[in-house]
């Protein structure tokens, strides 16, 4: 359990990797640094999305998992002692006085001499499946490491790119018979997943229905026959993509942002509002690539110049 002081020279929003290597960063330099993630424990969309999968454009990885990664940075995060952390929290909104930044947090004011943004593409969360029974413990939205489904029947409901994915790699790296069902003909998964389906001796399912859930039974209803059959299962992963956070921050509104809400800054992270920086994909200027790396260098910049401004007090 940390410690939650009332005085920080950083404030980090957003736990993904990130915002937690610029956390540690931060905290590297001397810096007396918070860092505030809204889910439950440190990842952000890779830990929460695609934890098992690799990551091949990482350096000095040929390739990594998710999970792989969000441990190290952790583990390199935990190293540093004066960074203090607190999850479970979302920031609303700030105010700016006197070049401080003030805020609240569980009845709990901060000030901190400069925030960084590094809040990814915002807070989502899944499609649910709406039938009867759906509720069920059984019916899980994030998959789990691929032993853990040997000797199950997988059913996996999608078909895009993540419901595909998720099919042939459990049924490649575990004993689990996997049935993927989808409700259109054809599946907007790339053909080339789509094909490995096959390979893979994933049962699939097109055209189909699911109707309702009940004692382990999945039914389902084909949409040209509309005859129903049953299926037993052990698991049910539900890939129906993710919806965004209708209601953002409050302190989005006091920053420029482009068509896409994303946060516009400069060649140091900065945004328009001073002491504000913004890393990750919560950030935009031209040509930004969308890969974790360049997060991480964005995260260099926003701490060197806090640095440097630091050091011209």
């Amino acid at each position: 359990m940390f410690h939650i002081s009332e005085h920080y020279d950083v404030v980090v929003l957003g736990g993904g990797p990130v915002g937690s290597y610029c956390a540690f960063l931060s905290g590297n330099k001397g810096l007396k640094t918070l860092l505030i993630e809204v889910n439950d424990k440190l990842g952000g969309q890779p830990l929460n999305l695609y934890a098992h999968k690799k990551i091949t454009d990482f350096p000095l990885h040929l390739s990594i998992t998710a999970n792989e990664l969000v441990k190290k940075i952790n583990e390199q995060l935990h190293s540093v002692d004066n960074v203090d952390i607190i999850t479970s929290t979302k920031v609303d909104d700030f105010e700016i006085r006197n070049d401080l930044i003030y805020f609240q947090i569980k009845n709990l004011q901060i000030d901190t001499k400069n925030i960084v943004i590094a809040t990814g593409n915002g807070i989502s969360k899944p499609n649910l499946l709406e039938i009867p029974g759906a509720s069920c413990d059984k019916v899980k939205y994030f998959v789990k490491p691929y032993d853990h489904y040997d000797n199950k029947h997988v059913i996996i409901l999608g078909g895009g790119d993540s419901a595909v994915d998720w099919a042939n790699n459990i049924s490649k790296h575990s004993q689990a018979k996997v049935t993927i069902i989808h409700r259109r003909d054809t599946f907007r998964a790339t053909g080339e997943n789509v094909n490995e389906l096959s390979k893979n001796k994933v049962n699939v399912l097109l055209n189909k229905q699911c109707v309702k859930i009940k004692d382990n039974i999945l039914f389902i209803k084909d949409n040209v026959s509309e005859k129903e059959e049953k299926l037993s299962f052990d698991e049910i992963i539900v890939q129906y993509g993710q919806k965004m956070d209708i209601n953002p921050e409050k302190y989005i509104q006091k920053l420029n942002c482009s068509t896409g809400n994303k946060i516009i800054v400069d060649h140091n992270q900065k945004t328009n509002l001073n002491h504000v920086y913004a890393i990750g994909d919560a950030c935009y200027y031209n040509n930004r690539p969308h890969l974790i790396i360049a997060g991480m260098g964005e995260a260099a910049m926003a701490v060197n110049d806090i640095l440097i401004k630091i050091r011209n007090y």
